[in-house]
This record gives structure tokens, C-alpha cells and sequence, in this order.
């Protein structure tokens, strides 16, 4: 029933473009210093609470390409906009693997945006139903122009090792259960310390997603990981936020 009620509401916030996004900061550990922020898509329509629901119901409308394209012209943009307070900052744009923009839109891009490339991390989010072909072209996309691949919520459902060996990426982002309570966890601790001795030989850089007590921000510190996100750090905000200096 919330399926169908909605199939007008996902054609409209597809064709007014009736999202925004709260930027959310990625800590550097060695510095205290934001290092990115993942731009974290909001509907405008009270029809949706959450971008899962969005996702939802353009699945099941088989608008999914169409939600692609506007997640990255509207972040791409927003990264134009916003490009006096971010100052050379990275940005995390979640992108749906089984979805390649058509030529034209990576044309667009590239007239539009080319000079943000280096700027932008584009996250490669959960999804059950890979395509490889469309994933292959995507990621030939993201390579040639500088832009960096990152893996969403490693450890969790479909990100695996075997993802991330085909994926090759630059960021590993763990997922927030292996890193929930990770300093009472000795097991926990044991395969994020492996993750690190097989990430960094090989340049991948690594994120702890979910920290949001004093305690797993340490024993991350301590592991080395090289960033970090969550509510400790820092919320999800409209404002583009730093860190407040007792937590740096």
C-alpha cells in the first residue's frame, strides 16, 4: 500500500528535484581536522522520511536511474555552492552500483564540474543486485577523471572481501556494527587490526562509521584507523559544521 501511494510522490521529487543534503563530517584521527564530508540526501516531500524510502519506492517504480542522475547533479552542484566553506575539503556522493549515467550526463558533468573531480569520493553503496557491466563503466568513469572509490559499509550484507579485492577501492568505510562497542570487544577489535594490516600495504585508506562514544574513538586511534564519522564527531547538518575543539 505505501508502495503504490507513492508512485506519484516519486515522480514528483524526481521531476522538481525535491531533495537536499545534510553534510556530515569524516574526521582525519591524526589531526582532528575534517578531512570530508558525505552528503547525505533529504527528501523535500513529507511523503518520505528517510532516503531508504526513497530508494524504496523508486525500486519498485524502476526509477532508479533517474534517482542516480539526481543524487549526482544535485551533489555535484551543492559542491559548486558550497565550495567557499567546504575549501578544498573531500565529498562523499553515495552512488547505486547497478547504475552508470548515460553519455550525456557524463558529458554534462565534465563540462559542468571537471574542476571538482579531485574533490569528490564517490561511495559505493550496499545493493543486492550488482551489475557488472554498468559497475564496470561507472568505476572507468570515476578513474578517469581523478575522482576516488570508496566501499560502503564494509563487513555488512554484500560488502565483503571479495567486493572489495574486484572493486580495488581507495576508502574502506567499516561498517557501524563492527565498530559499535569495539573497545569492549576484543573479537571486534581482532578483525578491524587485520582490516588495517591488509588495507594499508596496499594504499586503501580506512573510515569507522557510527562512533559515538569517547571510548570507540580511542580504541579506533588505537587500531589505526585513519578517519572516523558519527555522532560523536559530528551530526548530520545543513551547515557545513568542523569539530568541536574539545573532541579534536
Amino acid at each position: 500500500v505505501y508502495l503504490l501511494e507513492n508512485r506519484e510522490a516519486i515522480n514528483l521529487l524526481l521531476d522538481e528535484g525535491l531533495i537536499r543534503f545534510a553534510f556530515q563530517p569524516i574526521v582525519d584521527l591524526k589531526t582532528g581536522e575534517v578531512f570530508a564530508y558525505e552528503a547525505l540526501m533529504r527528501p523535500l516531500l513529507e511523503n518520505f522520511k528517510s532516503p531508504l524510502e526513497i530508494l524504496s519506492v523508486a525500486a519498485a517504480q524502476s526509477k532508479i536511474a533517474p534517482l542516480e542522475r539526481l543524487v549526482w547533479m544535485t551533489a555535484f552542484q551543492a559542491l559548486r555552492d558550497r565550495q567557499r566553506e567546504v575549501r578544498g575539503r573531500m565529498l562523499f556522493i553515495n552512488s547505486i552500483p547497478s547504475q552508470a549515467l548515460p553519455d550525456e550526463d557524463l558529458l554534462a558533468l565534465e563540462r559542468n564540474y571537471a574542476d571538482l573531480f579531485g574533490q569528490v569520493v564517490i561511495e559505493i553503496i550496499e545493493a543486492e543486485n550488482d551489475s557488472p557491466a554498468q559497475l564496470s563503466r561507472k568505476l572507468a568513469f570515476i578513474r578517469r577523471y581523478g575522482m576516488k572509490i570508496a566501499i560502503d559499509d564494509f563487513g555488512s550484507g554484500y560488502s565483503n572481501e571479495i567486493r572489495m579485492l574486484s572493486l580495488t577501492p581507495d576508502i574502506l568505510k567499516v561498517d557501524i556494527e563492527l565498530i559499535r562497542d569495539i573497545d569492549k570487544d576484543q573479537d571486534k577489535q581482532k578483525l578491524v587490526s587485520n582490516l588495517v594490516s591488509f588495507c594499508h600495504p596496499k594504499g586503501i585508506k580506512m573510515v569507522g562509521e557510527g562512533v559515538e562514544r569517547k571510548e570507540e574513538l580511542a580504541e579506533l586511534v588505537r587500531l589505526g584507523i585513519d578517519y572516523v564519522q558519527g555522532y560523536y564527531t559530528g551530526k548530520p547538518s545543513y551547515e557545513i559544521a568542523s569539530v568541536e575543539d574539545g573532541i579534536r
